[in-house]
């Protein structure tokens, strides 16, 4: 918030990529059920359960194919999440 509070664009990384509407609820859910990961030494994957958790619940779905969907998709975007942390902390020398 700096930069645009000093009218400066903010550094390129601080910018998301644009998502596709059709993939934006996946994004949604992977955002908010991200803290239900458990955490020790190193982040885990998120539960599936809080994966089926929210599509049911909060986004309504119903249908067993759309359920997943949703694991694969979220699933996915964790992973990556996942695998650029294990990057970094192996940068830093703390692996």
């Amino acid at each position: 918030m700096m930069h645009i509070e000093d009218g400066e664009d903010p550094p390129p990384i601080c910018i998301p990529p644009p998502v596709s509407p059709a993939l934006a609820r996946y994004v949604v859910c992977f955002r908010l059920v991200t803290r239900d990961r458990p955490v020790g030494m190193a982040p885990g994957p998120i539960p599936t359960s809080a994966i089926i958790t929210y599509a049911r619940d909060v986004d309504g779905v119903t249908d067993r194919a759309e359920l997943r969907r949703y694991l694969r998709f979220v699933g996915t975007i964790d992973e990556e999440y996942l695998r650029a942390g294990h990057t970094e902390r192996r940068e830093k020398g703390a692996d």
